[in-house]
């Protein structure tokens, strides 16, 4: 029992430091991840080869760093399990309301292309299906050739099956 116990603290200890991490590092680095744009702008006019070339370092190590956030935080949700119960998920609005939401936000060279047919329903986790699918568009935008990104997303029934697809123009 004593030793079930250790384990458990550990457990519980290993979860509260992701927990921190996550509070603590999520709100600096997503302001200066949100800021970069804008930051851009003020250097593009300026036109200093140098000075871009670091703001895009900088926007691409902040980039990693969130996304190493949130896998920790993810990570330390699965290992406990506590959070990803199975639901009914509308997959068909869930589709279609995360990629219209990324589009509002997204840079102007970024296009879609959404076609979702309405009425698929899965069984799983509406939180871990999200960051699946923004995981899928980030990859669009980390491995991009230009500042030019074009994604074409479907979900189609297909017989009895529903097939998602997404194609992007990257490498």
């Amino acid at each position: 029992d004593k030793l079930s116990e250790s384990v458990t603290d550990l457990d519980k200890s290993i979860l509260d430091y992701a927990d921190i991490v996550n509070q603590q590092l999520r709100e600096p680095v997503t302001n200066i991840f949100a800021s970069l744009p804008l930051l851009a702008d003020s250097i593009n006019s300026m036109d200093t080869e140098k000075a871009i070339d670091t703001l895009h370092s900088v926007y691409h190590k902040s980039y990693q760093m969130l996304k190493y956030i949130n896998n920790v935080s993810m990570g330390a949700r699965l290992m406990e399990n506590r959070e990803f119960t199975r639901e009914a998920v509308d997959f068909s609005s869930l589709v279609q309301s995360t990629f219209e939401s990324a589009k509002q936000v997204l840079p102007d060279y970024f296009t879609l292309d959404l076609y979702v047919e309405n009425g698929c329903v899965v069984y799983g986790n509406n939180s871990l299906l999200t960051a699946m699918l923004f995981n899928i568009l980030l990859n669009s935008f980390d491995y991009r050739r230009e500042d030019d990104v074009s994604v074409a997303v479907s979900l189609k029934k297909s017989g009895k099956k529903w097939i998602l697809s997404y194609k992007d123009n990257s490498i």
